[in-house]
């Protein structure tokens, strides 16, 4: 097969799968979902002809989002009562009283400003979450 490589017996396709390779976001993650263009030159584009409505496209666009949003609350709901050491990022998007990291698993943790700031640690309990954010207080 032309555009393949071989590790022992089995073949691995060069080609990925829909997301073109790119590895999944971190759970809690925003991510955009976009239409994926077609590729010209690909035997796909010679062959089939895109013949599924625009609305039923926006439908199962919806459908995708919908889903990674619960999966992502749920993702973020085994983290409430846990604590994370957290590296100050800045303040948060809605208000100076607050501050935002990051911790080890790449999530969004926000808390009280209190007497830290940009490049701290922190540790943080988490209190509550939203599916891109968990919010805590901070430990001593």
């Amino acid at each position: 097969e032309r555009g393949a490589r071989f590790h022992g017996e089995r073949c691995v396709s060069r080609t990925r799968s829909t997301n073109h390779g790119a590895r999944p976001p971190a759970s809690g993650a925003r991510q955009e979902f976009r239409r994926p263009s077609e590729r010209p030159g690909t035997p796909a584009e010679k062959k089939y002809k895109d013949n599924i409505d625009n609305e039923v496209k926006k439908q199962r666009l919806s459908e995708i989002i919908l889903k990674q949003n619960q999966h992502s609350l749920e993702r973020n709901q085994q983290d409430i009562g846990k604590k994370f050491k957290v590296l100050v990022e800045g303040y948060s998007k809605r208000s100076e009283l607050f501050l935002q990291g990051r911790n080890s698993a790449n999530k969004v943790v926000v808390f009280p400003k209190e007497n830290k700031s940009k490049g701290d640690y922190v540790n943080v309990r988490i209190e509550k979450c939203s599916g891109a954010t968990l919010m805590g207080s901070q430990m001593e």
